[in-house]
């Protein structure tokens, strides 16, 4: 700087401004151990993420282990049982020591004819209202009698009070 330019120069607005370039400085210096920070937080939480997941893979991978190997050993104890019955059988009543016995070929029972789709709710509904419909109609439906039977009314197939006609006073 020039000395002319020194003389008229505002020391305290120097002072300013020097503050200000090293308040910016410092402030840059945090904004930048903070992203470090920032960064190293994201790094560990994907590290747990992939821990935890892997972790609840090879507990999966367990389970399913676990649960075929409980299945297969209840199957050959089920297998057992079974031969151990047959067995006490044939030994408690002799004469069915000639008897073979055939597994059970009966068709299973078919399903209901109305399969209800829905929520339970509404599936208990729609049953509900169907039985009921079915009940009005046998209700309100009689047999047509056959001819020469009488129903039980006093008319006897003829029409006391055709719709077409005025009543007649008594």
């Amino acid at each position: 700087m020039n000395l002319f330019a020194r003389l008229f120069s505002n020391r305290h607005a120097d002072w300013l401004e020097q503050e200000m370039l090293e308040m910016t400085a410092r402030h840059m210096q945090d904004l930048l151990g903070k992203d470090q920070h920032h960064e190293l937080e994201i790094a560990r939480i994907e590290s747990l993420n992939q821990t935890i997941q892997y972790e609840a893979m090879r507990e999966l991978v367990e389970t399913k282990k676990s649960h075929a190997s409980e299945l297969n050993r209840v199957i050959e104890e089920n297998q057992r049982l079974r031969d151990e019955a047959k067995r006490l059988q044939l030994l408690v009543i002799p004469a069915l020591k000639n008897v073979e016995l055939e597994p059970d070929k009966t068709p299973p029972p078919s399903p209901d004819k109305n399969v209800y789709l829905g929520t339970p709710w509404q599936r208990v509904l729609a049953r509900e209202i169907e039985l009921q419909e079915r009940a009005a109609a046998e209700r309100f439906t009689r047999p047509v009698p056959t001819e020469g039977a009488s129903d039980g009314s006093s008319s006897e197939g003829r029409v006391e009070a055709p719709l077409g006609e005025p009543r007649k006073p008594s």
